[in-house]
């Protein structure tokens, strides 16, 4: 279901899909970090950077765990100059 919202550019749905997958499932790096990226879409930044921020707390040696860093380093320095 997530897929094809994703494919029909149904951001808001998608978001819904990634947050009851993560209840099932809340030990999925790949549901969390989605989820981060589906927020920054919708511009929700604070809770893209929560997303990104726990995804970096449970999961410091992921294989995104690097890309994930340099996004929230950049969502850092935009949240700072928005204040």
């Amino acid at each position: 279901l997530k897929q094809i919202h994703l494919s029909n550019r149904e951001t808001e749905k998608a978001l819904a899909c990634c947050d009851r997958i993560l209840v099932l499932l809340p030990d999925s790096p790949e549901e969390l970090r989605e989820r981060a990226w589906l927020n920054l879409e919708l511009e929700r930044f604070r809770s893209a950077k929560r997303d990104f921020e726990l995804f970096l707390d449970h999961f410091p040696d992921h294989t995104f765990a690097r890309g994930v860093r340099d996004r929230l380093a950049e969502l850092d320095q935009m949240l700072a100059s928005m204040n």
